[in-house]
């Protein structure tokens, strides 16, 4: 974790807020996490691996690297946003178990921060 923490940060921005958009005056185009809420960009921290998922997060020079394959990083569903260019996507958050352990944070169309509710 400590040698390669920089590989566990995740970030989305959505449509309304990339750099190509023209300045946002609403969120029409937006993110959301667990089907509710309008964020221009969520960070992603992708905790300890977890077994019962198989996670690998091997590197070079010893090992094959593994650190590519983000279903490596990120669980329930969230892996499967990236790569992605839409920027409309829907996030999961949840309470930490065995089988999921990221941390997501929301940042609002105007830019405040807060940790993304789970269920």
């Amino acid at each position: 974790l400590w040698r390669h923490w920089k590989d566990h940060f995740f970030y989305i921005v959505a449509e309304d807020f990339a750099p190509t958009a023209a300045v946002p005056t609403a969120c029409s185009s937006c993110l959301s996490v667990n089907g509710t809420g309008e964020y221009a960009a969520i960070v992603l921290f992708a905790d300890t691996r977890l077994d019962a998922l198989g996670q690998v997060r091997d590197a070079p020079p010893i090992d094959i690297d593994t650190r590519d394959d983000v279903s490596n990083y990120l669980e329930g569903g969230n892996a499967g946003v990236f790569p992605h260019a839409s920027g409309t996507a829907n996030l999961v958050a949840q309470v930490a178990s065995p089988a999921f352990n990221d941390v997501l944070h929301c940042i609002d169309a105007a830019l405040a921060v807060s940790e993304c509710e789970g269920p």
